[in-house]
């Protein structure tokens, strides 16, 4: 591994985005009345990003998916996520690295290829469920603020990537 300078910065078409998993096919969905999760969206979906005070362990967890859509491969990807009280003020800061799906070992540091990279092909039984397709362009962060005192004053988060400056 080689030790890199990170800083904040936004490569052109990284973002963060929007990913709905339905865990049961609309099928199954009407047939049985579900009226979605208490953690998560309508409609059988679990929607990211998703974020929130999980109350049995006095955590409040973040998961946000990020994507890549520009020209180039974002090297050494980090996000860091500022945690805020209701007034606004500053309570916890933390840095991560990302987590790319599937897992590939050659990608070290993390980082995030683009969408001009080449995507796995899907039986066709399989192309119907999108928990199992993840394009290659897209990763996530998971954040969490552990500390029981602080936890459950957050109200609110913003993500900064902070990325290679070689």
């Amino acid at each position: 591994e080689e030790a890199v300078e990170t800083a904040a910065a936004t490569p052109e078409g990284l973002r963060i985005a929007t990913v709905q998993v339905s865990p049961i096919t609309p099928e199954l969905r009407d047939a049985i009345d579900f009226t979605g999760f208490k953690s998560g969206g309508p409609n059988a979906l679990i929607e990211l990003p998703v974020y929130g005070l999980n109350e049995r362990q006095d955590l409040y967890y973040l998961i946000v998916p990020v994507v890549n859509e520009g020209k180039e491969e974002v090297r050494n990807l980090e996000g860091r996520a500022d945690f805020y009280d209701e007034r606004g003020r500053l309570i916890w800061t933390e840095e991560v690295f990302l987590t790319h799906l599937p897992t590939r070992l050659q990608l070290n540091p993390p980082s995030l290829p683009n969408q001009a990279e080449p995507q796995p092909e899907l039986s066709e039984e399989a192309s119907n469920y999108p928990l199992y397709y993840i394009p290659t362009n897209m990763g996530l962060f998971v954040f969490a603020v552990p500390d029981p005192a602080v936890a459950p004053q957050v109200k609110s988060w913003t993500l900064t990537f902070l990325v290679s400056q070689v």
